[in-house]
């Protein structure tokens, strides 16, 4: 009896210990989607940092080869404002600016990837409610001491305590059934 009673406290505290378990599991969960939400936003902002500084890099590249051409070709006595040195001036200017904006598109597409990273981390950390989490263990770790409890009784591993009467002065307040120690 003493065994079977034993058996069934430590099921309980069992599943008390999984309950209490599973509610700190899915804070912490919660907590590590949350936190991956936030760094998410923090390379965001890095990324279009970067992107910017490339592109500044690169418009500053784009006037110093502009400022080559023009020399070279002042030097050789190139009239500037003419057709042909006019368009390589020109060309420079479109294709400088061509490559900048593949620049800024990479760094929001990247940006963007960030920040949709971000938006899915949180709405999982949002679908995460540890009370309910502890709830369902609990209930579950409730049904089954209850099965456990049930089954005991109906295997007679389980008494009843005495209500006063037929117990001698004494004794230990558990009842025998008949057959199982040879009694009444």
């Amino acid at each position: 009896m003493c065994t079977a009673n034993a058996a069934l406290g430590a099921q309980a505290f069992g599943g008390a210990a999984q309950t209490v378990g599973s509610y700190y599991a899915a804070s912490a969960q919660r907590a590590q989607l949350r936190a991956q939400a936030d760094i998410a936003d923090i390379q965001a902002r890095g990324a279009m940092a970067a992107g910017e500084r490339e592109e500044q890099r690169l418009r500053l590249a784009t006037a110093g080869l502009k400022g080559k051409q023009r020399a070279a070709m002042g030097a050789n006595g190139v009239d500037m404002t003419s057709g042909s040195a006019q368009q390589v001036l020109n060309t420079t200017d479109v294709m400088g600016e061509a490559d900048a904006n593949t620049i800024r598109s990479n760094a929001i597409g990247s940006a963007w990837g960030y920040r949709t990273q971000a938006a899915m981390s949180r709405a999982q950390a949002d679908g995460i409610n540890p009370g309910l989490t502890a709830l369902s263990t609990g209930l579950g770790a409730a049904t089954q001491v209850a099965g456990s409890w049930y089954q005991m009784k109906n295997a007679g591993l389980l008494t009843q305590q005495s209500q006063g009467g037929g117990e001698p002065a004494g004794g230990t307040g558990l009842r025998a059934r008949s057959g199982v120690w040879g009694g009444r």
